[in-house]
């Protein structure tokens, strides 16, 4: 019960500091590759579970912050990557944040439109990239990764 509760402040606090770590420089420390923290193996099902849990409300935390009106919150992809990012470095689990754009031409999203087709829409979209995780290719597969 105790590592329950553990887990869920881990991600209110994670979710209260998101807004902190959108400064260029704290920002940057996400983007890139996180310090080894050891064999992944080590990580056991109990301790990937808090962190689930974690993540879980790092996001309804936010959901909730953005909900109240606060002007520093919001709930959207780039807050809740940056609070599940935290969460799962604070966990041991290494991840990073990926960011990638898209513009929406003549014929529809796709990475690297031509200068022939007038943009009418950028979509950018943030997301945590975890080392425990093999990546597959989804929705974020048509944005070009700013690095």
């Amino acid at each position: 019960m105790f590592g329950r509760a553990a887990a869920v402040a881990m991600g209110a606090v994670a979710a209260l500091q998101s807004p902190l770590w959108l400064g260029r420089g704290k920002l940057l420390r996400l983007i890139g590759q996180p310090r080894p923290s050891g064999p992944i193996d080590l990580i056991g099902a109990t301790h990937a579970g808090r962190a689930g849990q974690a993540v879980r409300a790092a996001h309804v935390t936010l959901r909730w912050l953005s909900r109240a009106g606060f002007p520093v919150w919001r709930n959207t992809c780039l807050y809740r990557a940056v609070a599940e990012c935290l969460v799962l470095r604070h966990y041991g689990i290494p991840a990073r944040l990926e960011l990638g754009v898209a513009r929406l031409g003549l014929r529809g999203w796709r990475r690297g439109a031509g200068d022939d087709e007038a943009p009418k829409r950028i979509m950018a979209h943030a997301w945590v990239v975890r080392a425990d995780v093999e990546v597959t290719t989804g929705a974020t597969a048509t944005l070009a990764v700013l690095r």
